[in-house]
């Protein structure tokens, strides 16, 4: 508790007072505002007295910055109205709560929270530079993908194809389906997205679909695969329905191609 006169300087404050800001009661005519406001909070002090001083009483309390004698920070709550001498203000007592370890705790949060936000700023900076890099891992996946089939298209599936018409024994046919197989396996990385999409597509559909999109035709799909012409283009009525395209004018070829 204290009490200013009208140039803001002290007449009177309790022992408390003097404890927190490190003065002894004689010190105390020697001390004004100025002498423990903080520099910022100086001139609202000033507009706080000016403003009691005309009459008009303070409404809720203020939070002010002050410092001891020593030059520590303490942080008030301050509620203040004027003394009166015949209706004409001739003082100002005060109540000043100290309130410097909430400021330190709403400091403290603030500062949680300012990290909070920088840290989560530098983990939504590395997730969207992670995103870059997987999409792009994910291009470059998909071009060795299209490389490797196009060099097994052209170097390697045209051999398998003039072997297969060629006279085998049962032991070579067996061989070269088995070759065919895996090789249809590293050619067509793209039928792993489709089982994917199209889970109800069989290993006999994926194939005949594996000779469309090469652009053969029923009957050189038939030889290849040693069934009759009719049958493959059952498989074709089956895959178009199973693509939802089945009552749709859409080329089959196309539309493979296209995923």
């Amino acid at each position: 508790m204290y009490v200013i006169d009208l140039e803001g300087r002290f007449i009177a404050a309790n022992q408390a007072a003097l404890a927190a800001y490190e003065y002894e009661r004689e010190e105390l005519a020697d001390i004004a505002l100025a002498d423990i406001a903080d520099a910022h909070y100086l001139d609202m002090l000033k507009e706080q007295v000016r403003l009691l001083l005309r009459g008009i009483p303070q409404g809720r309390p203020y939070e002010v910055l002050t410092r001891s004698k020593g030059g520590k920070a303490i942080w008030v709550e301050v509620k203040s109205r004027s003394i009166l001498d015949r209706d004409h203000p001739v003082a100002i007592q005060g109540i000043a709560r100290n309130i410097t370890e909430r400021k330190l705790a709403e400091e403290k949060i603030r500062f949680r929270e300012r990290e909070l936000e920088e840290k989560t700023r530098h983990l939504e900076e590395a997730n969207a530079a992670l995103k870059v890099l997987l999409r792009h891992r994910e291009e470059d996946r998909r071009a060795m993908e299209a490389m490797i089939t196009a060099n097994m298209q052209k170097l390697v599936i045209p051999y398998l194809n003039v072997l297969k018409e060629s006279p085998l024994d049962k032991s070579q046919v067996h061989h070269l389906e088995i070759l065919d197989s895996h090789l249809q396996d590293i050619v067509s990385p793209f039928l792993h997205d489709l089982t994917a999409k199209y889970p109800q597509l069989t290993m006999q559909e994926m194939k005949v679909i594996t000779y469309i999109r090469e652009g053969k035709s029923s009957k050189e799909i038939a030889d290849l695969l040693n069934v009759s012409p009719r049958t493959v283009d059952g498989h074709r009525d089956h895959i178009r329905r199973k693509l939802g395209i089945d009552n749709r004018n859409i080329n089959l070829r196309s539309f493979l191609n296209s995923l």
